[in-house]
């Protein structure tokens, strides 16, 4: 192995930047440009997707990947949040982070950037959460259209669909095979709010999720800590004919022999392992357990009474259709009605008549919720995946848009939020133009002059005046259903600001290399 030393270099990491940032830029607005992609196996896919282009575009040296690797994983954090907004987060983060590069080179110390970047960051987003809209049934639609490249078929169905998964459901995309009709299918569903453990038990490093299908799960209110609990848990499946598990729990103790088993016995393939832990669940309250057993016609093995070292067998396990975990929830869809699920639902209904209770209210929305099959059709395959991909976006945009609020899109809540007194006078100019550039960059795309598209929105007092590129219009564009969700556009500014701190904070890059040697003995 070799190693080089690259200290920091402007015009070196600029060119990076600009390698993962002009394409994806291109490509933002309704009117945004395509981008042909070349593959080593020699086949081309051409696509104006902000997120493909981002999966195939890496560097010609090590050093360069590093810079791209970091603008990617501003992306995917506002992407891991909110779904969407990959394009915008790239835009935002290049453009920042080549302006602090500028003011160091200029002498600015990177602390004092770093210090006065996240003093601005905190106030333009307070001021963004001011420039919130009212919200009507219509704007959702309005969302999910523009965050579907304006398909109002997948528009549509992405409504029928919010219908049915509400905030906490789930819906899962696959290819229809049998047509080039959509078909859409409701099923039940119980949300959790404990979402992945461990990152070791990701079935793929690349995709922060993981979904299993009837697989055995087991529900404890106990701390899981001995590696006793763990064996005799995988021992009772393996024994019963299955490869993976779902051990819902209080706790894993976290670097106990218990997680090391269980950690170790996914990584060997042994038994897969999905562990999920009931935030809700504390000392003294349980009762989350005890729905989602009623939910899956199972039981719970309690502290008090339960042996998960010599009394389990698999009949103390619910086999369970679907479970679907990410970072944030876990989803679980039964494998038939229970029993007890009526009788517990209308308890707890019985129990909100007495005494209002948002807890109870959200237990019922988890026992009551449904997921959703989307089995997308077309032409080719390639037709399907970009369908595909636009459904996820706006499922996603439309689900933070539903709870979190609407701002009007447009690049235009980023230019009005910017006020010259959230910034001393050295900056103001640096995030002036971080407040102009998407607005700028629609414009480019839609070939008007973006000088005159940015002094014309800042010229009318309206705040939801601006251009529209779908109709080539300025125009109110809250009534024109030019919108986003305002937890995209948060997620967008936070990330983009926090990488452009790091990139200008990093002084020496050191690049570990195979030489030659190493590539042959390997």
């Amino acid at each position: 192995m070799s190693q080089e030393i690259i200290q920091r270099d402007k015009d070196k990491i600029s060119k990076e930047i600009n390698r993962i940032a002009d394409p994806i830029s291109k490509t933002i607005s309704p009117k945004g440009q395509n981008v042909a992609v070349l593959r080593l196996d020699g086949t081309v896919f051409v696509t104006n997707d902000g997120d493909k282009i981002r999966r195939n575009i890496q560097s010609d040296n090590p050093f360069g990947d590093a810079i791209i690797r970091l603008i990617k994983d501003s992306a995917d954090k506002t992407h891991q949040i909110v779904g969407d907004a990959r394009s915008s987060t790239i835009t935002l983060t290049s453009m920042l982070s080549i302006e602090a590069l500028k003011l160091i080179e200029d002498g600015y110390n990177p602390r004092e950037i770093a210090e006065n970047f996240n003093l601005f960051k905190d106030k333009y987003i307070k001021e963004i959460k001011k420039l919130k809209t009212p919200s009507t049934k219509d704007d959702l639609f309005h969302v999910a259209k523009i965050s579907a490249n304006n398909d109002e078929d997948i528009a549509k169905n992405t409504i029928k669909t919010i219908n049915v998964i509400g905030e906490h459901g789930m819906a899962f995309l696959d290819m229809n095979k049998n047509g080039n009709e959509t078909i859409i299918e409701e099923e039940s569903g119980y949300n959790i709010k404990g979402g992945l453990v461990y990152k070791e038990l990701l079935q793929d490093p690349s995709i922060f999720s993981v979904i299993y299908n009837d697989v055995p799960m087991i529900i404890t209110d106990k701390r899981l800590y001995y590696r006793d609990e763990a064996e005799s848990i995988l021992a009772t499946v393996k024994e019963a004919g299955y490869n993976a598990v779902v051990i819902v729990a209080r706790e894993f103790v976290r670097g106990s022999d218990a997680v090391n088993s269980l950690v170790e016995n996914h990584v060997a393939g042994n038994v897969k392992v999905c562990m999920v832990t009931d935030t809700d669940v504390t000392d003294t309250e349980n009762e989350t357990l005890y729905d989602l057993a009623s939910y899956v016609d199972g039981k719970v093995i309690t502290e008090r009474a339960g042996d998960l070292v010599n009394d389990i067998t698999i009949d103390d396990f619910a086999i369970v259709k679907k479970v679907y975990q990410d970072m944030q929830k876990t989803l679980v869809t039964p494998t038939k009605n229970s029993k007890g699920l009526k009788k517990r639902i209308e308890t707890l209904k019985d129990s909100i008549k007495k005494k209002e209770n948002k807890d109870i209210e959200k237990r019922i929305a988890s026992l009551t919720t449904g997921n959703v099959n989307i089995f997308v059709g077309g032409s080719t395959v390639h037709d399907v995946q970009e369908k595909m991909d636009r459904y996820r976006d706006a499922i996603n945009a439309t689900k933070k848009a539903m709870t979190d609020g609407f701002v009007v899109g447009g690049g235009v809540t980023l230019l009005r939020a910017f006020k010259p007194s959230q910034t001393s006078s050295d900056y103001e100019n640096v995030f002036r133009r971080y407040s102009e550039k998407i607005t700028r960059q629609i414009a480019e795309n839609c070939n008007q002059h973006a000088d005159t598209v940015v002094e014309t929105i800042k010229n009318n007092k309206d705040k939801y005046f601006g251009y529209n590129a779908l109709t080539n219009k300025y125009e109110d564009l809250l009534k024109a259903g030019v919108l986003e969700p305002l937890r995209a556009l948060e997620m967008v500014v936070e990330n983009s600001i926090s990488t452009a701190i790091t990139l200008s904070s990093i002084a020496t890059y050191i690049i570990n290399k195979e030489d030659d040697t190493s590539k042959e003995e390997k």
